[in-house]
């Protein structure tokens, strides 16, 4: 017989109470379980906290409160509590008394993968069952540089990915805005064919979105696409034929010179909001919109001669209909801080906006009396983002419908700061004006001017680096994590191909790859390169998994779009390697002395937990290296679902290289680019 006198002087602080470990119970008894007395004083809680144990309280003296997610409830001494794997829970003591209580906990994985299975399916429960992710479609005028790829493309690819993984229905559309003004003044430069242009710039556009390991669900031609222009036009002549729009004769903008009405590209003056010279309808420098014909010393774009104003009527939408509605929606929606200032600016002078104009390019409007005008093409978006999602149902499958009139359907929408305007203003107004009302946007992810080597991207003048050439140079993945990592999200960011090398040299080649190659050598060389069964249980292995916790907890919620952040994502995951590299070199250390052995299985068997997050946290952001990592750790395919909360995988399942050998190609390439980059010649070649 052993008997254990529990003095009060052996408890010590933890989890913000005192405890005192019971079981196991040393050179006496290792149970299958480990328990621990618990004293909650007066006025004191148990820190919220989860882990992946199954746990059971009880209550010896004393009452109190215990909170399990949002579930609360009165407790006293008699009372018995469980805990799933994963249930983040606290204990308070709200009494004048002193509350007892013992824990048991324990490790069982069917437990454990049946508790993650259920907190799925609660999170997916509260979640849309289908969500529409739309990026602003380029214009055909050239191919996509990396200043495009930064912003809506990429960043909206990763956020359908992790839709995905969330168990969503989500869809990714974009297409090509072949009828911008645009379009018209690239083909009369390059002396081609309006069409041919189109044709050339959206095959090379869309090669490089595929490059990039860009899905869309969707991709739209619209020169190509008589369902899209169809429903664009029905569109239109739904709110024209509601008493929406207004007709006027109005004084309009004319070059004499080039005998054309002058609108977007083909205009130019001082923008009347910010005074910075701003091409027609829009400024990149404030982001508002301007009619032309209050452009401050306007000019024609084409031919620099001053235009006079010419009567013409044509077709408006006054947005002063709509401004308390729009105040409305302004205070409730969750919008970047930048993109609401704007709003509220907008607010303050609402245009009567033009959604016709007259030219020969576009869509013909559908109204009698306007023959040679096409609508507006800002106008022509919201309603072609709509076409796209109808196309998206095929053959009685799929979503159906234009998801901004379902209650069980989400739109979010990915685009720079000179496009928010007329996504949150103008688009907003007209879903309001529709008849019946459709629901505004639920969220706007917006990103600022990525800048190359401290310069705004320019095709004009050749400032660019292409899309096609840097995926061709590097591996697809290194590009899209570093495009992330540095994204212009509140503020205008920078590229320069050497901060990319250094980066992606410190980041995955010093850290993520040093990491995972460490561990490799630790399960080939102790446990002949199986996961290990884990062992003792220390302090510093439940600060490292809760810590892997909070990292995926954090990257969860940079991923999510009322926050979304691939730079935060992006960054924090390279803290999840880092705090792994530190805890991998820490444990190992532990082989050094005397009876390590078993809590150094546990470190290791913590460390392939940790690579699994790395391998799900990195799959929206980095799709070939997250199915490398996750074949390379023993399991048949990429992560299909979200799990926070970090678990062993099964004991004695064979691993692999981890993917090491993908970063080794990413590691190769940086290095062959830096000595090319040295190799070069300095000064003007020779004579």
């Amino acid at each position: 017989m052993y008997v254990r006198k529990l003095s009060p002087q052996e408890f010590e602080e933890a989890f913000s109470i005192r405890c005192l470990d019971v079981y196991p119970w040393p050179e006496v008894v290792s149970p299958p379980f480990s328990t621990t007395a618990c004293i909650v004083e007066p006025g004191q809680a148990t820190d919220p906290h989860n882990h992946f144990e199954a746990e059971s309280f009880f209550i010896t003296e004393g009452k109190g409160k215990i909170t399990v997610g949002k579930e609360v409830e009165e407790v006293e001494a008699g009372d018995v509590i469980y805990f799933p794997p994963g249930s983040r829970h606290t204990l308070a003591n709200e009494s004048e008394e002193p509350l007892h209580f013992f824990t048991f906990y324990w490790k069982d994985e069917h437990v454990l993968n049946r508790a993650l299975v259920q907190q799925a399916e609660a999170e997916t429960a509260t979640r849309p069952k289908r969500v529409l992710v739309t990026a602003t479609p380029p214009t055909p005028n050239g191919d996509l540089h990396i200043g495009h790829m930064s912003g809506p493309y990429l960043r909206g690819d990763i956020y359908n990915r992790y839709l995905k993984l969330r168990g969503v229905d989500s869809y990714f559309v974009t297409g090509l805005d072949a009828n911008q003004s645009y379009v018209v003044a690239k083909a009369r430069e390059l002396g081609q064919g309006v069409e041919e242009t189109v044709a050339r710039f959206g095959e090379a556009m869309e090669t490089t979105l595929r490059a990039a390991s860009i899905d869309t669900d969707v991709f739209v031609h619209p020169r190509k696409a008589p369902w899209y222009e169809a429903r664009v036009q029905a569109f239109f002549k739904s709110l024209y034929d509601a008493g929406k729009f207004v007709v006027r004769d109005e004084p309009t903008l004319f070059c004499e010179s080039c005998n054309c009405f002058l609108f977007e590209v083909h205009a130019r003056g001082k923008c009347p909001h910010c005074g910075v010279i701003a091409l027609g309808n829009s400024c990149e420098e404030c982001g508002m919109a301007n009619v032309c014909q209050d452009l401050v010393d306007p000019a024609c774009n084409t031919c620099g001669n001053t235009p006079v104003n010419r009567p013409c009527r044509r077709i408006f939408f006054p947005l002063q209909n709509y401004a308390d509605q729009l105040r409305d929606y302004f205070e409730a929606a969750v919008l970047p801080p930048r993109l609401k200032a704007l709003c509220y600016r907008a607010l303050e002078d609402l245009p009567d906006i033009p959604v016709t104009n007259v030219t020969d390019w576009g869509i013909p409007v559908p109204v009698p009396g306007f023959e040679g005008q096409t609508i507006y093409s800002w106008f022509e978006l919201l309603p072609g983002y709509m076409a796209c999602a109808e196309r998206l149902q095929r053959d009685d499958e799929g979503p159906g419908g234009c998801f901004w009139d379902e209650e069980d359907a989400q739109v979010v929408q990915f685009y720079g700061f000179d496009n928010g305007y007329y996504h949150a203003v103008l688009f907003t107004a007209l879903l309001l004006a529709h008849d019946p009302p459709m629901h505004p946007t639920d969220a706007f992810v917006m990103n600022e001017f990525y800048r190359l080597d401290g310069v705004k991207f320019s095709t004009s003048r050749n400032h660019v680096i292409w899309g096609r050439d840097l995926f061709a140079k590097y591996p697809v993945d290194a590009v899209r994590f570093f495009l992330s990592y540095s994204a212009p999200e509140v503020e205008q960011t920078n590229f320069t191909e050497s901060g990319f090398r250094r980066t992606v040299q410190h980041e995955i080649v010093d850290t993520w790859m040093a990491w995972l190659g460490e561990l490799k050598q630790r399960l080939d060389g102790h446990h002949d390169g199986k996961a290990p069964e884990p062992g003792l249980w220390t302090r510093d292995h439940r600060h490292f998994h809760q810590a892997v916790g909070r990292l995926v907890a954090e990257i969860a919620d940079a991923y999510e779009a009322a926050s979304f952040s691939s730079q935060k994502a992006a960054h924090m995951i390279c803290e999840l390697a880092r705090v792994s590299l530190r805890f991998g070199r820490s444990e190992a250390l532990r082989l050094e002395g005397p009876g390590g052995e078993d809590e150094q299985r546990t470190a290791v068997a913590l460390e392939l937990a940790a690579a699994r997050m790395l391998a799900q946290t990195c799959s929206p952001m980095m799709p070939e290296f997250s199915d490398a990592l996750w074949r390379g750790l023993g399991c048949a395919a990429a992560p299909g679902d979200w799990s926070e909360v970090p678990s062993f995988l099964p004991t004695g399942m064979a691993i692999g290289d981890m993917g090491l050998e993908f970063l080794e190609k990413i590691r190769l390439s940086v290095a062959a680019a830096a000595e090319e980059t040295e190799a070069r010649p300095i000064g003007p070649p020779p004579s």
